[in-house]
């Protein structure tokens, strides 16, 4: 179970959700902390009240895994008297990682919970012992540039990746992060390259085929679309590559062939409405209303939406009626 519930946290997909929150009370403490450690990804209700009874649980491995996820709820989640609850934990969550002061590691992954707290000049801090105490380390040299970027610092970003780059030349995701850089400062050949080189890397990466289709959108329509398929079939478990696919297609004139990968994507993803929107705007464009109504009724129907969306295709179909 627990390798299971491992395996559904790597999916880019809402529905997993439910399959991993039914084991946050599983006997095993050890599936209690995975199942935990996964709630600062989801914020919310249900998930923090979770978080405040396992706050007493009598395993450490389950009070650790909450004091890492109280660290990804926003700013707010918690009243003053629940986090004044929660800060015995939060110490003891701290004082682990610095009972190892000569472990490299301990110090990354402290960065790593301040950085999630965004206390960025401490994860800063951090990463750097880290980097001290192992100087051939590629992640606190990452996870550092991506904290200085926070901070609006995109010089020392910059070269805290060179330095990484320094390291180990073929590193994909010090080219992943330094293509997103490149990309936010404008440098956009660098940017490309750099994802190019990514991409060479590990021809597997759906992300960076995803990353070269947008890129090259506006300038090369057919090695975009290009990417963009291969992005879909690598990410076959995340809708967005599909999704993003059949817009290029559509907005190359290839209209049934984009309408195609629309219907697979909805059946095969019927929580995921940009899919249904676009479908529906295309059979608007064609002036079939009886068909866009069709789309968004069905929508609402099969799929399972926030207020937010919900929304949306309510007042799509209440504008055609």
């Amino acid at each position: 179970t627990n390798s299971f519930i491992r395996l559904l946290a790597t999916l880019d997909n809402n529905a997993k959700w439910p399959a991993i929150l039914v084991h946050a009370g599983n006997p095993s403490p050890m599936i209690r902390a995975s199942v935990i450690n996964l709630f600062g990804q989801i914020p919310s209700l249900e998930t923090k009240n979770i978080l405040l009874q396992a706050s007493r649980d009598q395993y450490r491995v389950v009070r650790r895994a909450v004091a890492s996820s109280v660290a990804g709820f926003p700013e707010g989640a918690f009243s003053p008297a629940e986090l004044e609850s929660l800060n015995p934990l939060m110490t003891e969550y701290e004082e682990a990682f610095l009972a190892r002061p000569d472990d490299w590691a301990a110090h990354y992954n402290l960065g790593n919970y301040y950085q999630n707290q965004q206390r960025l000049e401490e994860a800063i801090k951090a990463y750097e012992k880290s980097i001290e105490l192992f100087p051939d380390a590629i992640a606190p040299l990452i996870n550092q540039s991506f904290a200085y970027n926070l901070l609006d610092q995109k010089e020392m970003a910059l070269n805290r990746l060179y330095r990484a780059l320094e390291i180990d030349p073929d590193n994909e995701a010090t080219h992943l992060n330094f293509a997103m850089l490149m990309g936010e400062m404008g440098r956009l050949e660098e940017a490309e390259a750099s994802m190019r080189k990514v991409f060479e890397i590990n021809p597997e990466s759906a992300q960076a085929a995803y990353n070269l289709s947008v890129m090259l959108a506006d300038r090369d329509t057919i090695e975009s679309l290009e990417y963009s398929r291969q992005a879909m079939e690598l990410g076959i478990d995340q809708p967005k590559y599909a999704y993003t696919y059949a817009f290029y297609l559509l907005r190359s004139g290839e209209n049934a062939k984009g309408q195609s990968v629309l219907e697979q994507t909805i059946s095969s993803f019927p929580a995921y409405p940009d899919a249904w929107l676009l479908l529906g705007s295309l059979f608007e464009q064609r002036n079939d209303s009886t068909q866009a109504l069709s789309v968004y009724e069905r929508a609402i129907k099969l799929g399972s939406f926030g207020e937010e969306d919900q929304a949306r295709f309510e007042q799509k179909i209440n504008s055609m009626k």
